[in-house]
């Protein structure tokens, strides 16, 4: 995990959702606390229909259904792996 990467975007975003234990982790190692833990795709979608641009951190799994539910919604994501 690129922890510096990832301290960085969230900065850039007032709204932050994890999706999965090692999201969640990921974020508390850099002192971050999510917005939102439970129906976070949903909550990003709603949030981006009123103008909040959001920082999802997620498990692999979880990446796939996420980019087709903002596609489905019509809205414009980056994708950026934190991996090293």
């Amino acid at each position: 995990m690129d922890y510096e990467m990832l301290k960085e975007k969230s900065m850039e975003k007032p709204y932050i959702a994890a999706i999965g234990v090692e999201a969640l982790v990921s974020l508390r190692k850099i002192s971050v606390q999510p917005n939102i833990l439970f129906g976070a795709k949903e909550s990003v979608v709603e949030a981006a229909f009123h103008g909040l641009s959001s920082l999802v951190v997620s498990v692999d799994e979880e990446v796939p259904s996420l980019l087709n539910r903002l596609e489905a919604e019509g809205l414009n994501y980056e994708v950026v792996d934190l991996g090293k």
